[in-house]
């Protein structure tokens, strides 16, 4: 008997306890979200597909063709009955190639052709699924499996990090200059009380930019490093130095890198209070674990720097890949 060799599973059904053998796979690359815009008297027409640095797809579309041999024409109508079953009862989940091994399709069986070809005692039997237009890795990136690391696809790299910061020294900011609320910022400083503690922060003010319009030295004290504090604009409280990004000079530097097509959100567990910054973006996240749409991979190199107060900072990043 022939050897099956190609199988696809999807939820409770496999396809090779079906005694099925692949005759056909057929599963085209997506088809591109074209957004163009053509105006008189120029060549060619502008492309604003990819305007935000990303291109978008349509959902893919994978259809397989298996043949099953069985001579008793009634096992032959059961087992139609058992496929057309097991295929259409699932809404999209992971649909599982052996075609493309350490990946998934987010798929859904859109339809199953059954034919009887009953000269050849066999069911021939289409299947069609429609789906997410990317296939996205089993393993998260980072994975040190080195029996399935792929040296074209795969990139070694760190993705959790321990980090501690001492607040040692701030550097120091003049007015006029800018200044971002980190995400641990709870308390203004108030030079009239005897402490120096005044009113609480909104956490709405977490990772907002303000120019800085006047700035007065703090009073010595166990109970904080920073000596200077800033009066921002709009703002009646005084910023502590420590608890501004640009006036920290310890931070955490690194680089991920989504070797997929497609941005990806990674799910992020924290420990402490961090601010991740990215070039002009910021974002806050406060211990737990998040996972977010607000925040993505860009595929390639992502540089980060991670800001946190006077703690020891443990931080994972887990994603996985969608390639085409």
């Amino acid at each position: 008997m022939e050897q099956i060799i190609e199988k696809i599973n999807f939820g409770e059904f496999d396809s090779q306890k079906r005694k099925m053998h692949l005759l056909e796979r057929s599963a085209p690359t997506p088809a591109r979200k074209e957004k163009r815009k053509s105006l008189a008297y120029m060549q060619g027409d502008y492309d604003f597909s990819g305007l935000d640095g990303q291109e978008y797809h349509e959902n893919r579309e994978l259809s397989y063709t298996f043949y099953v041999l069985e001579r008793d024409y009634d096992y032959r109508k059961h087992n139609q009955t058992v496929i057309e079953n097991e295929l259409m009862r699932y809404g999209e989940m992971p649909l599982y190639d052996s075609y493309s091994v350490g990946y998934y399709y987010q798929a859904k069986c859109m339809g199953v052709r059954v034919t009887d070809d009953h000269l050849s005692n066999r069911l021939i039997i289409e299947i069609t699924f429609k789906g997410y237009p990317f296939k996205t890795s089993i393993l998260p990136e980072g994975h040190d499996i080195w029996d399935l690391f792929n040296f074209d696809l795969d990139v070694s790299q760190s993705t959790s990090f321990e980090f501690k910061s001492n607040w040692s020294n701030f550097k120091q900011l003049n007015v006029g200059d800018l200044a971002t609320y980190g995400a641990w910022a709870t308390q203004y400083y108030d030079p009239n009380t005897s402490t120096g503690g005044g009113a609480s922060i909104s956490p709405r003010f977490h990772g907002i930019t303000y120019r800085i319009v006047d700035k007065i030295a703090v009073k010595f004290s166990d109970l904080r490093p920073s000596r200077y504090a800033y009066k921002l604009a709009n703002h009646d409280g005084w910023l502590l130095e420590q608890d501004i990004l640009q006036a920290q000079t310890e931070f955490l530097d690194i680089i991920l890198v989504n070797s997929g097509i497609a941005d990806v959100p990674p799910k992020i567990t924290t420990n402490h209070k961090v601010t991740i910054v990215r070039g002009n973006e910021i974002y806050n996240l406060m211990p737990g674990t998040y996972e977010t749409e607000q925040f993505v991979l860009k595929s390639g190199e992502n540089s980060l720097q991670l800001y946190i107060p006077n703690v020891t900072l443990k931080i994972d990043f887990t994603w996985y890949k969608e390639l085409i």
